[in-house]
C-alpha cells in the first residue's frame, strides 16, 4: 500500500510539473478520468467515448479544468502497472489516486454491448475540499447504437 501512495504521489507531482505553470494550477480545477470498463467485445467503444468525453472537457471547459487521465500517468510515471497490480481498479485505489492527484472530481465509467446497442454508463464523482471523502456528483446511462458514440458520450 506504501509502494501505492509513493508512486501515486511521484506521478502527480511530476505531471503537475511538466503539465502547469504556477498560475495555471491555482486557476484550474483537477479532473482524473478513470480508464473505463468495458464488457466483453467493447474495449474500443469505451476508449471511444473516454475520448470524447476528454476531447469535449478540453474543447469547452480548457480554461477551467486540467484533464489528468491514466495515459497522462502511463506517460510520466512507468510503473503505473504496478499501481493496476496492487489493486489499481477498486474504488479504494481510485480514491488514493484522486487524493494524490489531488484531483477535485474523478469521471468513471463503464460500456457494454447487448442485442447491438451500447450502454455507457459514467459517474462524475467530487472530491471535498481538504478531506478524501468523494460523493457522487452525477451519474448517468444511456444506451446508443455503435454509430451514435460520438454524440452521445459528449452529451452525457
Amino acid at each position: 500500500m506504501k509502494k501505492l501512495y509513493t508512486a501515486v504521489l511521484c506521478a502527480a507531482a511530476a505531471m503537475t510539473l511538466l503539465t502547469l505553470s504556477p498560475s495555471d494550477a491555482a486557476a484550474k480545477k483537477k479532473i482524473y478520468i478513470k480508464d473505463f470498463s468495458a464488457g466483453s467485445g467493447t474495449g474500443s467503444a469505451a476508449r471511444r467515448v473516454q475520448d470524447n468525453i476528454v476531447i469535449f472537457i478540453l474543447g469547452n471547459y480548457a480554461g477551467s479544468y486540467q484533464v489528468i487521465s491514466d495515459d497522462d500517468i502511463k506517460t510520466i510515471f512507468e510503473k503505473t502497472e504496478e499501481l493496476q497490480a496492487v489493486g489499481g481498479n477498486s474504488d479504494a485505489a481510485i480514491k488514493q489516486i484522486a487524493g494524490a492527484l489531488n484531483a477535485d472530481e474523478i469521471i468513471t465509467g463503464e460500456v457494454t454491448s447487448e442485442n447491438g446497442k451500447y450502454l455507457i454508463m459514467l459517474q462524475n464523482l467530487a472530491r471535498r475540499d481538504s478531506t478524501s471523502e468523494i460523493a457522487k456528483k452525477s451519474a448517468v446511462s444511456i444506451s446508443c447504437l455503435e454509430n451514435q458514440i460520438e454524440f452521445f458520450s459528449r452529451e452525457a
